[in-house]
C-alpha cells in the first residue's frame, strides 16, 4: 500500500513514536527538517503499559518500541524536550546531546489565575485522566489515611477515563476503603482554571510523568501543589510545592494532611507557585522559543521570505488537538 503524505518543508511530532516516521520519510524523500518533541519519555511509558504481558509479548514489543525511539532520536534535527529528567532518557536510548533543547511545558496565566473566594475550604482536588499511569489508586488509598484524619475532606477527580477496566478497579476501591461520600469522580472539565480553583490543594499521584501540565496549571492558579517525584516534576515545583515519593498512599496524605492543616503554608505555598509559573512558565516564552526553532530550520531550507514573516498565522503554529502530529506545508 502506498501512501501519499505530500511535502513539507518541517514536520513536527510530539512522540519518539510511530507517528514521528512519517517525519523520517519527508526527511528522506523530501529532505524535510524534522522536530521531535517529547512531553513525556514514549519507550518509558510502553513499557509500563506491558506490565503483566507474556515474556514473549513484553520482550518483542519492548524491542520494537526501543528501536522505533532510535530511529526517532537519530533522524530528527532538534529534539525539544521539557525537562533535565527527559533528556537523561533520551541520552540514554542513544539520542545526541547536541540537538535536545529543553523547553518546558507553558500555561495561559490570563487563563490559569487565582479567583478569590472559590475555594472549598476542605476539598482536595486532581485533574488527570484514568489510567494506571497516573495511579489514581495511590490517591484513593492516600484518602483513606486524610479522611481518617479530616473527615471533613473531600476529592474530587476530573478528567476523562482511557481505560474504563482501571476506572472499575478504582470505583470497587472507593467502596471497599467506603469513600463514597468522599471521593467523586467528575469527569471531564472543559473549564479547568474553575476546578483548580475549587481546590484548598492539587494532588497529581502518578507514577509516570514528563513534565505535566495539570501541575503548572494548578501552580498558575495559586494552589499549593502536593504530587510525587517522578519525571520532571520537581523541575516544575521547585519550592513552591511538596514533594512525596511515587507509589506511598501514606506519605501522599502526610503531605495533603501538612496543606489542609496550615492555612499560612497553604497561602505560602500558592504565592510562591503563581510566582514561579509567571516567571518561568508562560506560554508566550514557550512559543517564542519554539518560533525560534522554526525559523532556524526555515533559514536552512533558504525560504526565510514570506514563510518566516507568516510563521505566526500558519498551521504549524497552532494547537493541534488531540493529535501527536503537526505538519508545515510549503
Amino acid at each position: 500500500m502506498e501512501m501519499d503524505f505530500g511535502r513539507y518543508d518541517i514536520v513536527h511530532s510530539a512522540l519518539a513514536g510511530f507517528s514521528g516516521l512519517i517525519g523520517i520519510i519527508q526527511k528522506l524523500e523530501h529532505g524535510a527538517s524534522y522536530i521531535l518533541t517529547e512531553h513525556a519519555i514514549y519507550y518509558k511509558e510502553r513499557i509500563y503499559d506491558l506490565v503483566g504481558c507474556g515474556d514473549s509479548y513484553r520482550r518483542f514489543w519492548s524491542m520494537v518500541f526501543r528501536k522505533v525511539s532510535e530511529l526517532n532520536y537519530y533522524w530528527a534535527d532538534r529534539i525539544v524536550t521539557v525537562s533535565r529528567s527527559n533528556m537523561r532518557w533520551q541520552k540514554e536510548l542513544g539520542a545526541d546531546e547536541e540537538k535536545i533543547r529543553i523547553i518546558p511545558n507553558g500555561v495561559d496565566v490570563n487563563r490559569f489565575k487565582p479567583i478569590s473566594g472559590k475555594a472549598d475550604r476542605w476539598s482536595v482536588v486532581s485533574i488527570t485522566r484514568i489510567d494506571p499511569l497516573k495511579d489514581i489508586i495511590n490517591l484513593i488509598e492516600a484518602m483513606s489515611y486524610v479522611v481518617s484524619e479530616v473527615p471533613e475532606a473531600r476529592c474530587y477527580i476530573y478528567g476523562p477515563v482511557t481505560d474504563h477496566r482501571y476506572m472499575d478497579h478504582c470505583e470497587a476501591r472507593v467502596g471497599d476503603l467506603g469513600l463514597k461520600d468522599h471521593i467523586k469522580f467528575m469527569g471531564y472539565i472543559s473549564n479547568p482554571e474553575m476546578a483548580y480553583n475549587r481546590g484548598w490543594v492539587v494532588v497529581q499521584p502518578s507514577m509516570s510523568e514528563g513534565a505535566p501540565i495539570a501541575v503548572i496549571e494548578a501552580m498558575a492558579c495559586g494552589k499549593p501543589v502536593v504530587a510525587t517525584d517522578v519525571g520532571g516534576v520537581s523541575e516544575i515545583l521547585g519550592d513552591a510545592g511538596i514533594l512525596v515519593p511515587p507509589r506511598n498512599p501514606r506519605t501522599l496524605a502526610r503531605g495533603i494532611l501538612k496543606v489542609l492543616s496550615d492555612e499560612e503554608l497553604a497561602r505560602e505555598l500558592g504565592l510562591r507557585a503563581r510566582m514561579r509559573v509567571l516567571r518561568e512558565f508562560p506560554m508566550s516564552r514557550i512559543v517564542g522559543e519554539y518560533r525560534e526553532i522554526y525559523h532556524d530550520l526555515i533559514r536552512a531550507h533558504g525560504v526565510e521570505g514570506n514563510t518566516s514573516r507568516d510563521l505566526e498565522t500558519r498551521s504549524c503554529l497552532k494547537p493541534h488537538s488531540g493529535s501527536d502530529l503537526s505538519l508545515c506545508r510549503s
